[in-house]
């Protein structure tokens, strides 16, 4: 399971600033999430396109759930220009590439989300010493007027496919790279594996 540590938060207390993107992609941030505003955050992912992606049975952790079943029902969607960024060279502050729901009934056993309305983002940023790398950024669904984001994980290197397919449309999946050999169905397989989305090198994985 991934390792999950004490996570910080951001509350909101509402602005009425305008929204302005910070450069060229549609969830490039303009200051590291850590320090930018809850009200900022929801501007940047309301007016990101998130149309592409699937709904995959994924493997669930609580104690009524069956090993390798798909024993709940995750959402996942690329940001419209994902499979325009490229892992070696995420922008400065930091740029969203995907976002996860867990619309089933048991907490997904990969990242740990649990079932809800809360939107889990993937991250693409970078670690003191200028690696790039993925974070998971919870934005909790506001609830009587309360709002946050959260980061519940640490960060890990950004990995690809090696596969050099060149995309012109962004995706989302559940995908391991390279797939896994033998018996092992394509559903079964997509309910262990790790986040995939397209990116400039072809595609990218939320490994650890």
């Amino acid at each position: 399971l991934l390792a999950v540590a004490t996570s910080l938060s951001l509350q909101s207390c509402r602005s009425s600033a305008p929204y302005h993107p910070a450069g060229g992609y549609q969830g490039e941030l303009r200051v590291p999430i850590e320090h930018l505003g809850v009200d900022v955050f929801e501007e940047i992912v309301k007016h990101a396109d998130w149309s592409n992606g699937h709904d995959v049975d994924r493997d669930c952790s609580d104690a009524s759930c069956v090993p390798n079943t798909g024993g709940t029902r995750v959402r996942i969607r690329a940001i419209g220009d994902a499979w325009k960024i490229s892992r070696l060279a995420p922008p400065g502050a930091g740029v969203l590439v995907a976002r996860m729901r867990n619309d089933g009934d048991g907490r997904e056993s990969v990242y740990g989300i649990p079932p809800g309305k809360d939107w889990w983002y993937l991250l693409w940023d970078r670690n003191a010493s200028g690696t790039p790398r993925w974070r998971l950024v919870r934005h909790h669904a506001p609830f009587l007027g309360h709002h946050e984001i959260s980061f519940p994980s640490y960060g890990e290197p950004i990995k690809d496919c090696g596969d050099a397919h060149v995309y012109t449309v962004s995706d989302a999946d559940f995908k391991d790279c390279p797939p896994p050999l033998g018996a092992v169905t394509i559903a079964m397989a997509a309910a262990r594996a790790r986040a995939w989305v397209t990116c400039s090198q072809g595609c990218c994985t939320a490994d650890y």
